[in-house]
């Protein structure tokens, strides 16, 4: 059995049921419209993984991410290339966390969109995650990029996880689900995001 063969069938066979499934794949369609031939450093996640749920085989683009799941399921697209970034192999989370020499590297690279699933969404800590190296990891990644579009269904809003990550005034775009309350409709227009609702 492959490697291939082994990430994706722990991607096809997760131990435990993903939540609001139905949620995540709107989103992930609707994300899929927001990438033109852009350079995109996509994460991990149960939701950004549905970007690549019948993707169109037009669609042409490079692909950085630090997800196992996201280069198995990239490699359905030849048009899209995808580099991974390196690190310690966390096969739990699907995703290589931070390394030292990681940052030397994304210094160099000119990306235009990062699209991110998140931990909790609040007005007044902006984006917050559960885990330290995902913090590490964007906090080199956010000050570089053009565009930031999160990916959240909208169980993810009014929480506070451990660590906070981005302000919620650098976010551009949020794509989300039609659960998402008025207070958050009404916060991001103030701000001046644009929410897409699934």
């Amino acid at each position: 059995e492959s490697c291939q063969d082994l990430l994706l069938g722990k991607l096809l066979h997760p131990n435990e049921k993903i939540l609001h499934l139905e949620e995540k794949i709107r989103i992930g369609k609707a994300a899929q419209r927001l990438i033109e031939e852009d350079v995109v450093f996509i994460t991990h996640g149960t939701t950004t993984r549905q970007v690549f749920l019948d993707l169109p085989q037009s669609k042409k683009f490079t692909v950085l991410t630090e997800g196992l799941d996201i280069l198995c399921l990239s490699a359905d697209y030849p048009n899209v290339r995808t580099f991974l970034v390196g690190g310690l192999t966390n096969f739990n989370t699907m995703q290589l966390e931070f390394a030292p020499y990681i940052t030397s590297e994304l210094d160099q690279v000119n990306v235009q969109k990062l699209i991110m699933g998140v931990a909790a969404v609040s007005l007044t800590n902006g984006i917050t995650f559960y885990d330290y190296a995902s913090y590490r990891l964007l906090s080199h990644i956010v000050d570089r990029v053009e565009e930031i579009i999160i990916l959240a269904d909208s169980t993810k809003f009014g929480r506070k996880e451990l660590i906070d990550c981005i302000p919620i005034e650098k976010v551009n775009t949020i794509v989300t689900d039609s659960g998402l309350s008025t207070e958050y409709l009404d916060g991001f227009e103030k701000l001046g995001i644009q929410c897409i609702l699934t």
